[in-house]
């Protein structure tokens, strides 16, 4: 996506979760109808305002009653890259009031350490997180796993696992990676109290969120969560 007006209106939409889901769907199941899009975004004004924007920059053409993948997205899978993209234009453009913080993207770690590649680092004056970003709620054991194996090699980072899933109820996961967090006698991530309903913690710097509402949302109130245990950590 080339910079300028046509960036900004990407990075607002993909903030939209109709939007997302649609521009999955595409990913996933082309050609597709337009009554397929309809099911997923029922209000026919933003389902317009959506195929025109993917189609006027040649992420989507109109083939009669079909939509086919556009020339920019013969080589994309999935979402996965625009949301690790996504969430590191949320930490430049609401975090950097003061001064620019650093923000980096698709970091790739050293292949001798064997844990796989990082998403997303933000580096703020008192502490550093990384981000990991999930775009489907399917995720593998292994992937569990080395996610927990990033965050003991990236301590005392707080490692962020973003589910892009609107469900609050995370408990699968949770389960599983407790199992994980237990085989090596950690601590358990635990639920925090009803007002952060989907969002979970344990002590060594990790947290589990999913997208509720939207990206910019659940980032949010994670880094107010991030700040308060820092905070409290201090005194």
């Amino acid at each position: 996506m080339e910079q300028g007006i046509e960036t900004r209106t990407f990075y607002h939409l993909f903030g939209v979760t109709s939007f997302r889901k649609l521009l999955r769907t595409a990913l996933s199941r082309l050609p597709c109808s337009t009554t397929a899009f309809a099911s997923i975004c029922p209000n026919p004004s933003e389902l317009d305002t959506y195929l025109t924007f993917l189609r006027d920059q040649e992420l989507l053409y109109e083939d009669g009653k079909l939509w086919r993948r556009g020339v920019r997205l013969f080589h994309v899978m999935d979402i996965g890259h625009s949301l690790e993209w996504y969430v590191a234009e949320w930490f430049r453009l609401t975090q950097s009031v003061h001064h620019l913080i650093p923000v980096r993207h698709g970091v790739t770690l050293h292949r001798s350490l064997d844990v796989g590649d990082s998403d997303v680092f933000a580096f703020f004056d008192q502490w550093a997180v990384a981000v990991e970003c999930k775009s489907s709620s399917t995720i593998s054991n292994l992937e569990l796993a080395l996610f927990l194996k990033r965050a003991k090699l990236l301590r005392p980072a707080i490692v962020v696992l973003l589910i892009d899933t609107p469900t609050l109820s995370l408990d699968g996961r949770i389960r599983r990676l407790n199992t994980l967090l237990a085989s090596d006698h950690e601590e358990p991530l635990a639920p925090l109290s009803s007002v952060e309903d989907g969002i979970y913690w344990r002590a060594e710097r990790i947290c589990v969120t999913s997208v509720s509402q939207s990206p910019s949302s659940s980032l949010a109130s994670v880094l107010q969560i991030i700040a308060q245990k820092i905070s409290s950590s201090l005194y």
